[in-house]
């Protein structure tokens, strides 16, 4: 298993679980994250900003680090919060609808812990 996935039912998770193919385990509403993935793989971010607090608060402690970030909006105000080395996606595609295809935009930028396994699912 390549991870977890927060939000993989929405436009971006959809377009994110499709790129990743079926390694990623979707964390449902009242699942507790990162108990569901192994240790040491990325857990893949696609809700609003305005989840962020109560996705943090779900997650493991132990697993905060492999968080992957990919928001519309300023997530930096919480990153500070978590002094965590966490994974940060700026995405350059669009998915007008879910489990619509992805629309390339240009080249998305990612930086972090996680950031060369999300560009070979990008790929």
């Amino acid at each position: 298993m390549l991870g977890e996935i927060v939000g993989g039912n929405g436009r971006i998770g959809s377009a994110i679980r499709r790129f990743a193919g079926d390694d990623l385990y979707c964390t449902r509403k009242l699942d507790k994250i990162g108990v569901n993935s192994p240790t040491n793989t990325p857990i893949f971010v696609c809700t609003g900003v305005e989840n962020l607090e109560e996705v943090v608060s779900k997650t493991e402690p132990s697993r905060r680090r492999d968080l992957v970030f990919m928001q519309n909006g300023l997530v930096r105000s919480l990153l500070v919060d978590l002094e965590e080395d966490q994974t940060i996606a700026v995405l350059y595609f669009s998915v007008l609808e879910r489990n619509g295809p992805a629309k390339e935009g240009g080249c998305s930028y990612v930086q972090g812990r996680w950031a060369q396994e999300f560009c070979n699912i990008l790929k």
